[in-house]
């Protein structure tokens, strides 16, 4: 049984190992925009509209950029104390952005620039997000 548990993962990191040498020889080039100041980033979305938009999380919370992550500025209003950002997903209209955190999920509105609790998901260490469209 540990035989075929180490012989699948082990054949899923040559497939992603191929993918990434595939993905790496195409048109896309990296740069290094120095991040935002929140530490480390744990997440990271970019939001159709506007164009060029960015949301990084980090362990002290959520920094924005309009500038395809030239400039950084907190965005990080209604969240709670403890503001670590494990992962991102953005509504199929590209209107809402759902932050999971430590202590639940979170959701975005670009018009009241605030986060709010997602009700009846406080308490909750979210790791992963998917939104069925």
């Amino acid at each position: 049984m540990a035989i075929r548990r180490t012989a699948v993962w082990l054949a899923i990191a040559v497939a992603l190992a191929s993918a990434l040498v595939v993905h790496a020889g195409g048109s896309i080039a990296w740069s290094s925009t120095g991040g935002p100041p929140g530490g480390e980033v744990n997440a990271l979305v970019s939001a159709s509209e506007p164009p060029n938009t960015l949301y990084a999380g980090t362990n002290t919370g959520v920094f924005l950029s309009r500038d395809s992550g030239a400039t950084w500025q907190s965005a990080s209003t209604g969240l709670p104390d403890d503001r670590a950002i494990t992962t991102f997903a953005i509504s199929p209209d590209g209107q809402t952005i759902f932050a999971g955190t430590h202590n639940g999920i979170y959701k975005f509105s670009p018009q009241s620039n605030a986060w709010a609790a997602a009700p009846g998901l406080e308490d909750h260490f979210v790791l992963a997000l998917a939104i069925d469209a």
